[in-house]
């Protein structure tokens, strides 16, 4: 089945032993630095010669040699980082070292401005509007064709199902007002948001779609739910099994369910709060690492995760009853995963879904067995409907 490593114990935080022996002899002068060749030494103030005498520096003191000790690779790693700063040009653009510095002119007010130098400034307002009204569209275009590609076929066949997943944009633009009376004569500048507002949306011919025909089984057009289908309702052992649960009789809330004229039983179980919690840190590391194409897939690996850890047992017939305790019990590899789901979930596809019809009918199984306890939850303020248990 699933395996645990052994644990490994964590890396000592303790600093490595110091070196037993000098890289160099005691005393041992590498070279001197005079006084004169200090850098600036011409340009130091009294004061700042007075500082390094205070310092402990003389003319010709001997220089260490720091290679091998942590203040040498401290200057040095210093050293570098100023050498990669300076000399790595990646992402900046280069500049002419004859250009001359940029100078900033000072700010002048609008109403001060001639009024050919308001209406050159108007024309830039525009031309820099339109620009980004341009890239803004170009942006909502490509987020609206992902999101239209990553709608089911079933789904997109709608007429006006992938128009209503438009949304709102908001696109700004320069208003040019010519209020000579306000500003002396030159042509007044207004920032403004123009409402782009939605296509409309032919919901009544999607609605004709799917009620024109009698034959026609209408579905839910999120979910394809099958909405003429029957419903779950609970039945009276339900309802004990239900309030067992919730006043602490049994942890668990249980239905067994028989599928193909009684040759599968497959006995459901509710989760408890941890188990809830797993998946949704299983669900949070998969959508890190990039596994979700879009927010069905999400939601579909969400509920399989459900799924796999209600199912209590299978009964085949005429083979032996395949039990499946919580995934509390089971060991994984902690090194490579942060819960026990993905190997559980490959252990029980092997097990027990080889076959992706199964899957899918015990899938529908389970989303009964979860209608119900929601239901049962729903009627919790309605007294007279568990009359009568416990």
């Amino acid at each position: 089945m699933m395996h645990k490593k052994q644990p490994i114990a964590p890396p000592s935080n303790k600093a490595p032993a110091a070196p037993t022996t000098m890289p160099f002899q005691p005393g041992q002068v590498l070279g001197s630095v005079p006084f004169s060749s200090i850098q600036g030494q011409s340009e130091l103030t009294d004061e700042e010669l007075a500082l390094l005498a205070r310092g402990g520096y003389r003319d010709g003191d001997p220089v260490p040699d720091l290679s091998d000790t942590a203040a040498g690779r401290k200057l040095r790693a210093q050293i570098d980082y100023v050498g990669y700063d300076a000399t790595n040009t990646e992402g900046k653009t280069p500049i002419d070292p004859a250009t001359p510095p940029l100078v900033i002119k000072p700010a002048r007010n609008i109403k001060d401005l001639s009024p050919a130098e308001a209406a050159k400034a108007a024309t830039a307002f525009k031309e820099m509007g339109e620009l980004y009204s341009k890239m803004e569209g170009a942006r909502a275009a490509a987020e609206a064709q992902k999101a239209q590609d990553s709608v089911p076929p079933e789904l997109a066949s709608i007429p006006g199902y992938l128009e209503a997943m438009a949304t709102t944009r908001q696109q700004p633009s320069i208003d040019i007002i010519d209020d000579v009376g306000l500003t002396g004569g030159a042509p007044k500048l207004r920032l403004k948001q123009r409402i782009v507002p939605e296509p409309e949306v032919a919901v009544e011919s999607a609605v004709e779609v799917v009620t024109s025909s009698q034959d026609y089984i209408p579905h839910c057009p999120r979910c394809l739910h099958n909405l003429n289908g029957p419903l779950c309702e609970p039945t009276q052992e339900d309802k004990i099994g239900y309030i067992a649960l919730i006043m602490g009789d049994q942890k668990r809330f249980r239905k067994t369910v028989s599928l193909f004229g009684g040759r599968i039983i497959v006995t459901f179980r509710s989760l408890l709060t941890s188990e809830e919690n797993l998946a949704l840190v299983q669900i949070d590391e998969d959508t890190h690492n990039n596994k979700f194409a879009n927010l069905i897939l999400y939601t579909a690996t969400l509920e399989d995760y459900r799924m796999l850890m209600s199912i209590e047992s299978v009964q085949r017939k005429g083979k032996q009853t395949l039990e499946i305790a919580p995934i509390g019990d089971y060991e994984f590899d902690s090194d490579v995963n942060t819960t026990p789901l993905p190997e559980f979930k490959a252990w029980l596809d092997d097990e027990l879904f080889s076959a992706f019809s199964l899957r899918n009918t015990v899938s529908k199984s389970h989303w009964e067995f979860a209608q119900i306890l929601q239901y049962l939850e729903s009627r919790a303020p309605d007294d007279p409907f568990f009359d009568g248990i416990g």
